[in-house]
């Protein structure tokens, strides 16, 4: 109680001092808070969350099971397309290539002892009617490109093909005749014993170059998935061409109607504090999809950087500003200002020279963080507008000191 009776004490004799002193004159108003409409530069952003993916990656995988003979390059290496990258082992291509090399050297020789005991004109013939018909091939092949170019005219290429199809019969008839001459048959069966060998010799050998194993494109070594002396059971190594970055986000079905191709973009990450990335938007997905926990629909967008920033790693999150629209010197107000009727009708309240207020209803346009755009004629630059009640007002004393 002796508390209690020391605090009203000097509550009671201040509040004694002032009915004093001033009496009835002390009056308190409360003074609503105002601004007022300004011209300013209004753009329209939408803000997004995206992350860095890498367009053009791939998984070299090699065209056999081999072992791998050697691995030319590290994690992290930087090559160019084309560069042979590992090698496989190619000993038995090699023996078996070394054997079929011999074995046309001995079918040649063999040949050759045939041509000289046969009728060495029909053989001759046949080549020649076969080397004839094979450029008479490639002329009418040519031809038919120049005709489609516009360059020769459908009687130049039709001579051309009446030329190919006396040839083919020429070589037919060589043919024919050489089979069925009084020569052994086995010189036109040797000679295709020596064309099936040289077929295999080609194959084999394109065989052992594709066991070179080459970078399909330029790009950095981000994996290698094998080892020295085993075989690859799946993919040898993966490139990724980080100079063809993008920046993939998701834009709302609300918004991607705001969204155009060549749009300017504003860039900035949290791996880079301090620094602003500029780009533009590069693709926008034809179709939507849904994203665990949304209500709305999204687009996947893409965004290609102005500049390279290897320093933005894949899977690096980015944040991003997207400049909708922009307007020069309109007419705004804070956001605060903006009142709503019972029907969504939008209204300011504004102060009269006199105290008084009205009622004015509006339009609003663009919009950024602190102001949005008036349209009304009835609002001009100047006007004093009552904040919107819901933020309070300022009680201001007066006439008590």
């Amino acid at each position: 109680m002796k508390k209690l009776a020391l605090i009203l004490i000097p509550i009671l004799l201040v509040g004694g001092y002032f009915f004093l002193k001033g009496g009835s004159n002390a009056e308190t108003a409360m003074v609503m808070p105002t601004t007022q409409i300004e011209t300013t530069d209004i753009e329209s952003k939408i803000y997004l969350n995206g992350s860095i993916k890498t367009e053009e990656v791939r998984n070299v995988k090699p065209a056999s099971q081999e072992r791998i003979e050697s691995i030319f390059v590290n994690v992290g290496d930087v090559i160019k397309k084309g560069t042979v990258i590992a090698e496989m082992d190619s000993d038995t291509l090699i023996k078996n290539l070394k054997s079929k090399e011999n074995q046309l050297e001995i079918e040649n020789v063999k040949l050759q002892r045939m041509q000289k005991n046969g009728d060495v004109s029909l053989v001759n013939g046949l080549k020649s009617s076969k080397q004839s018909l094979n450029e008479a091939q490639t002329k009418m092949n040519n031809d038919k490109a120049l005709l489609d170019a516009g360059v020769i005219t459908k009687q130049t290429y039709d001579q051309s093909i009446s030329a190919y199809e006396s040839a083919k019969i020429a070589y037919e008839n060589a043919t024919f005749n050489l089979q069925n001459s009084s020569r052994d048959f086995d010189l036109f069966s040797q000679e295709k014993t020596i064309e099936s060998l040289e077929l295999e010799i080609e194959n084999l050998k394109k065989s052992i170059e594709k066991n070179l194993i080459k970078a399909p494109i330029d790009g950095t070594v981000t994996s290698i998935n094998s080892i020295v002396g085993e075989a690859v059971s799946n993919n040898l190594m993966i490139i990724e061409n980080f100079d063809k970055n993008v920046i993939v986000a998701n834009v709302s079905e609300a918004d991607i109607n705001k969204i155009e191709i060549g749009q300017a973009v504003t860039v900035t990450a949290n791996s880079s504090k301090g620094k602003t990335y500029t780009g533009k938007v590069s693709f926008i997905a034809p179709g939507s999809k849904k994203i665990d926990g949304k209500k709305q629909a999204y687009v996947e967008i893409k965004v290609m950087l102005d500049e390279k920033a290897p320093e933005l790693r894949p899977n690096f999150s980015v944040n991003m500003q997207l400049l909708v629209d922009s307007r020069s010197q309109v007419k705004s107000v804070k956001f605060e200002a903006i009142q709503t009727g019972p029907g969504g009708e939008e209204y300011l309240s504004v102060q009269n020279p006199d105290g008084t207020t009205k009622q004015v209803m509006i339009l609003t346009g663009l919009s950024n963080d602190l102001y949005v755009e008036v349209i009304s004629d009835e609002i001009n630059v100047g006007d004093v507008i009552i904040l919107n009640n819901s933020f309070g007002v300022v009680e201001e004393d007066m006439g008590i000191f």
